[in-house]
């Protein structure tokens, strides 16, 4: 497959086939950087980075690595103040030659429901399909948020730290952020039940702010572990 890769042509596909693809390769592409340079030790962030970094594919006869698959095809630019490269001879930065050459536009928000990472707290590792992958991307935001969103007894939200990072894609701040997650939920679901009664009760109680005090932070674990059937902790 690797040799197959260094030979592909994308320019002839649609976008629905370029987003499967470059899903599919963001995913691959960690696998194959965990065969290649190992299992990071302990729980170390920096390790894990510097892992996405040295994990690389060949693709169309350019060598490509993870994080520039995440972030420079997939994920939208983060907004920063323009740059002036216009003058003559000036050399162009990766990130503008990656995303002129295979920038995804538009941007799907549920992207970050499908990038595993191969940890503990990343989504399930699945295999996108070029004519599904719309609904295949709705499915695993779902399957997400029913799997790592908790209510704790005592009337506490726990997010888990992936989506706060995100939260911009889907929400303003964190009271929207809560109203976007129930209308995502099935209504005759218990989770969406449980999140909308601890929402009613704080605002019953005019808790200023809203919900504020009242959310738990599941701080992303990137201990080693590949979920196939997605769970949280």
């Amino acid at each position: 497959m690797m040799n197959s890769l260094q030979n592909v042509d994308l320019r002839l596909l649609s976008y629905q086939q370029k987003l499967a693809f470059w899903t599919n390769m963001y995913n691959a592409c960690i696998m194959h950087g965990f065969l290649q340079h190992g299992v990071p030790s302990g729980s170390n962030p920096e390790k894990f980075l510097s892992l996405m970094n040295k994990a690389t594919l060949n693709i169309g006869g350019n060598t490509i690595n993870a994080h520039a698959i995440e972030h420079f095809i997939l994920i939208k630019p983060v907004n920063s103040p323009k740059k002036e490269v216009n003058r003559k001879g000036e050399k162009e930065d990766k990130e503008t030659v990656v995303r002129g050459l295979h920038g995804l536009e538009p941007f799907d928000p549920n992207i970050m429901f499908a990038l595993c990472c191969g940890t503990r707290s990343s989504p399930a590792v699945k295999i996108y399909t070029s004519d599904g992958v719309t609904a295949e991307l709705e499915k695993s935001k779902l399957e997400y948020l029913q799997a790592s969103l908790i209510v704790t007894s005592t009337k506490k939200i726990a997010i888990p730290e992936l989506l706060l990072r995100n939260m911009n894609d889907f929400a303003q701040d964190l009271d929207s952020l809560v109203e976007w997650i129930c209308q995502q939920l099935p209504t005759s679901g218990s989770l969406r039940k449980s999140i909308v009664d601890c929402s009613e009760v704080l605002m019953e109680a005019k808790c200023p702010p809203l919900l504020r005090r009242y959310l738990m932070i599941l701080s992303f674990n990137i201990c080693y572990q590949y979920n196939t059937e997605l769970y949280f902790c």
